[in-house]
């Protein structure tokens, strides 16, 4: 059985080998968690497509790039200010009304922020509206930079077909037409599992497992393949986990924001003890999700 590991965003400082191992040693942690023990399931092949420098140099090379030619225009192959402006203020907007710890007028004073009367397409303005909701959350301006990063991320990945093609090629190097395997995609990774996974179906994929995923958003679903579906290539399910804190995984994927048959098992009660709730760690080290990983690739 071949287990694959797909990251998130902003992995880019990172070295390949030391985070995969990053990724096992949290995962033994919630193994270790259970009752009783989960074993490290040994006879397993350990797959991670690492994509987090090419990402960022992809992304850095689009934004380098000229949108006054008709070619690169339709390609995709640039950085839009003003698409990126209705895709940011969109995704925002979504983070806004869900974020439980905003009162209404708080709300509202971010959601006026948001409307392009007042500069949303200025580049200097992106960054100040980003700081005030993160001032409201808990006013930690290194998660309001994550936040901007993981919004700035998911479109150049989402817009841009040249970056996209990339990293996909990329992720589909582990993959083996005939061979058995468990996908586990984090955050943003969790995206890229459910195209690659709708793009291939004689994959052989018997679970497929989400943590942390904006899949439930719909500002990202509006950038998705319709109609929204298991992929074909998942045999026996797929899984779902996040902590209701996460502001990158808003809402479950359940029927009310990723209807599908067969559903989605989702386990919601994760308590993700990383600054942002979102981070790695604190999802793998969550016992539920390290026998679902577990059960996926030994029970298969």
């Amino acid at each position: 059985m071949k287990l694959i590991l797909v990251h998130g965003i902003a992995q880019e400082r990172f070295d390949e080998m030391e985070l995969k191992q990053r990724w096992i040693d949290q995962w033994k942690i919630g193994l270790a968690k259970n009752n009783p023990v989960l074993p490290f399931p040994a006879e397993i092949t350990i797959e991670f497509p690492y994509y987090g420098k090419l990402l960022a140099q992809l992304a850095a090379d689009a934004k380098k790039m000229p949108a006054d030619t008709e070619t690169v225009t339709r390609s995709g192959q640039f950085f839009n200010p003003e698409l990126f402006a209705d895709f940011e203020a969109a995704l925002l907007q979504e983070f806004i009304q869900k974020e439980s710890t905003l009162i209404r007028a708080q709300k509202a004073e971010l959601t006026d922020l948001l409307e392009p009367k007042r500069g949303m397409l200025e580049k200097a303005f992106t960054l100040p509206v980003v700081h005030k909701f993160a001032e409201y959350i808990d006013a930690k301006p290194d998660f309001a930079k994550k936040l901007l990063s993981f919004v700035e991320t998911a479109y150049m990945y989402l817009w841009n077909y040249k970056v996209q093609d990339a990293v996909h090629k990329h992720i589909e190097k582990v993959f083996e037409a005939k061979t058995p395997c468990v996908v586990v995609g984090h955050s943003l990774g969790s995206i890229l599992c459910y195209n690659v996974l709708q793009a291939h179906p004689r994959y052989s994929v018997r679970h497929l497992i989400t943590i942390g995923s904006p899949l439930g958003t719909k500002t990202v679903q509006d950038q998705l393949k319709k109609p929204l579906s298991l992929p074909k290539c998942v045999q026996k399910g797929w899984f779902n986990a996040l902590d209701k804190r996460d502001i990158v995984s808003l809402y479950p994927l359940n029927n009310q924001y990723f209807n599908i048959l067969p559903p989605i098992v989702n386990h919601e009660a994760v308590t993700n003890f990383t600054d942002n709730a979102h981070g790695i760690e604190g999802y793998l080290q969550d016992p539920v999700v390290a026998k679902a990983i577990y059960d996926a690739v030994i029970y298969n």
